[in-house]
């Protein structure tokens, strides 16, 4: 009896965790930021090790122009699950943002070695090249439109 109303329970703080994060979801796609961090940070206070509560309030940080507060929520979402490729991903575009071009390009070299589909990589080729520090040249570009290609079709 005690171990079929434990269960009941478990499943019910599932449903009200899914529930949230649909909520704060919608909140993110209706770019009500605000609400969608403060329903974000209510998932993670229940949940702590959900790495992708960890990753929307990331997002949203990022939407709101909070860069560092960002960076630190991609990086413990990273810390909770590594192959986070989108989690990666975003700490790229927040360190970016902050013209930490050295950190921005490691963290999209790492999503370039995660991204198995490949199905990021012609967005972070790009701004791959666009955070490197040296001027670009007519041959540096013709290089980078060809390895770029390359990694496309790979």
């Amino acid at each position: 009896m005690a171990k079929q109303k434990y269960k009941q329970r478990v499943k019910q703080e599932r449903m009200q965790i899914s529930a949230l994060r649909r909520e704060a979801r919608t909140h993110y796609n209706a770019q009500r930021f605000q609400q969608a961090l403060d329903v974000y940070a209510h998932v993670i206070f229940l949940v702590p090790q959900d790495a992708t509560s960890h990753k929307g309030k990331a997002d949203a940080f990022y939407a709101l122009e909070r860069y560092e507060e960002a960076c630190m929520s991609y990086e413990q979402s990273i810390l909770l699950e590594k192959s986070y490729t989108l989690a990666h991903k975003g700490l790229g575009n927040a360190l970016y943002a902050l013209k930490k071009y050295k950190e921005a390009r490691l963290a999209y070299e790492q999503v370039l070695r995660l991204d198995t589909l490949k199905r990021l990589r012609p967005c972070i080729n790009r701004r791959e090249y666009e955070a490197s520090p040296t001027t670009p040249t007519k041959n540096t570009r013709q290089n980078y439109m060809k390895n770029r290609s390359a990694s496309i079709n790979r």
